[in-house]
């Protein structure tokens, strides 16, 4: 109990206070720390004395709000954020655990560092048209969030925004996002696709990290620093060539010259991939961690493979490629792309049909052609592969 008197609450005075189920600040305390309260994680009711200057909990919201700004300093289990906040302070609501959901008011333009961080209850978040930024581990590990809608006026994604939101999915990048940062979306297990829209000029090629269920990368054509050419399923610079980042579904085009630093890093549903004999680079970690990967189909010869330079640790001197190192070499070899069911070089309508016939007994596939129509990676070629290729070629999420 914070006593009436005391002026100030200092650095993690209460943080990992677990058995603290309410809290009242009294008139006195004029100062709090953004750490004060970090990590309680059991407190459900705030209540602050209505005479205190600087402080308030209006409305009965249960949160700590800075009175002459509005901003909401600490929130707990149970706030309801009053509609004219106009900001949230730093792990405002961080590792809230019985947290389920939340309503962000417009006006709002900014989610904080680690405002979020560790609600493992939050399953749903409504966030303002007015929002603008969200900041770094601004929702890591709220690994029940499933339902929420980035708004199109997003137009910056810090570092681990969203790492290991194991259930968040649907669409990922809003229309007017122009950064992404360094895991913003790693270990994001449910996203399936994403698109990359024309004003997003900087991303991160570990901005994707992990999400292993990522099997369509899209690019707006109107996009002036990165493409998707041939329907390849990756990042790719217009200029340079060079690949960005990739998912387990990559078809590397034959005008890519280089692979960029961790291109494929974690990739772990990547069982195969083909590399053509025009790419002289293939940078640091760009295979590592690519568990499954067993099969990389090079379309030049050895001594031309050979040629490559080797991505060696600084320190250890050891590959940083250990993925690939590997993986078996096929020599002056080429892979199918993923849906070309009917081996004619292309994925279009024509092999949804051919999947369809098999499915009802009419054509018979080969192995090839069944790797092939595994469009969803599940390892069965069903009704949901069909679904998955219209989709694909309709450029639906």
């Amino acid at each position: 109990m914070i006593q009436e008197g005391s002026t100030g609450i200092f650095h993690c005075a209460f943080s990992n206070c677990n058995r603290m189920p309410s809290l009242h600040i009294p008139k006195s305390v004029t100062q709090i720390y953004q750490d004060s309260f970090i990590d309680c994680f059991y407190l459900s009711r705030i209540t602050v004395d209505s005479r205190n200057p600087k402080f308030d909990s209006r409305n009965n919201c249960n949160a700590i709000i800075e009175t002459a700004s509005n901003k909401l300093c600490f929130g707990c289990n149970s706030t309801v954020i009053p509609g004219d906040i106009e900001s949230i302070g730093i792990g405002a609501f961080r590792s809230k655990t019985g947290l389920t959901s939340v309503t962000v008011p417009e006006g709002v333009k900014a989610i904080e560092y680690d405002t979020f961080k560790g609600c493992t209850g939050l399953k749903e978040v409504n966030l303002p048209q007015s929002l603008e930024m969200i900041g770094e581990s601004a929702f890591s590990d709220c690994i029940n969030l499933s339902k929420i809608k980035i708004p199109n006026n997003v137009k910056t994604i810090r570092e681990y925004a969203f790492l290991n939101c194991y259930s968040i999915k649907g669409k990922v990048l809003p229309d007017k996002v122009e950064t992404v940062c360094y895991g913003a979306f790693e270990n994001c297990n449910s996203i399936t696709s994403i698109i990359v829209p024309k004003t997003l000029t900087e991303i991160n090629n570990m901005a994707f990290s992990g999400c292993r269920s990522l099997i369509n990368i899209w690019v707006d054509a109107a996009n002036p620093v990165y493409d998707s050419r041939d329907n390849c399923n990756a990042v790719i610079y217009k200029n340079s060539n060079r690949l960005l980042f990739g998912c387990c579904n990559t078809y590397i085009p034959d005008t890519v010259t280089a692979i960029d630093n961790n291109a494929f890093y974690a990739c772990r549903n990547l069982k195969s991939i083909n590399i053509p004999a025009i790419v002289t680079s293939i940078g640091y970690y760009a295979f590592n961690h690519c568990f499954d990967l067993t099969d990389v189909y090079y379309s030049g010869s050895q001594n031309q493979w050979n040629q490559i330079p080797a991505a060696l640790d600084y320190y250890t001197n050891f590959s940083t490629n250990t993925s690939l190192d590997a993986a078996t070499i096929h020599f002056n070899s080429q892979k199918n792309k993923t849906g070309d069911v009917n081996l004619d070089g292309r994925v279009n309508i024509n092999d949804a049909t051919y999947i369809q016939y098999y499915l009802a007994s009419i054509r018979p596939l080969s192995n090839e052609q069944l790797e092939l129509a595994d469009i969803d990676f599940s390892e069965i070629v069903d009704i949901k592969d069909v679904t998955r290729m219209q989709k694909n070629l309709a450029y639906i999420l």
